[in-house]
């Protein structure tokens, strides 16, 4: 022990409580919702893979066009004919 701490302590693994061990956690983010637009309809689907291929098989169907959007806005997309048209990503809050 050098100057009253171990090296471990100095490491960051050290928790008084707990033990030997990395005292950050990990977070797990919840999946966000979407909503695939569709003219006048609206679904509303959990996970952005899931709202893709929703959107996806929807869009190949009709030669309108298909937004989805993520529900705090950030992200928007369009596909058209089975296919991604636009991809927008806000960084910044713009409202």
């Amino acid at each position: 022990m050098r100057g009253g701490r171990s090296r471990w302590q100095s490491r960051g693994f050290h928790n008084s409580r707990t033990g030997p061990h990395r005292t950050r956690r990990k977070v797990i983010p919840m999946p966000h919702e979407y909503q695939i637009k569709n003219g006048q309809s609206v679904q509303t689907v959990t996970g952005r893979a899931d709202a893709i291929a929703k959107a996806k098989e929807v869009s190949a169907r009709t030669w309108r066009p298909i937004g989805v959007e993520r529900d705090d806005g950030r992200v928007k997309m369009q596909f058209r004919r089975g296919s991604l048209l636009i991809y927008r990503y806000d960084t910044h809050d713009r409202r």
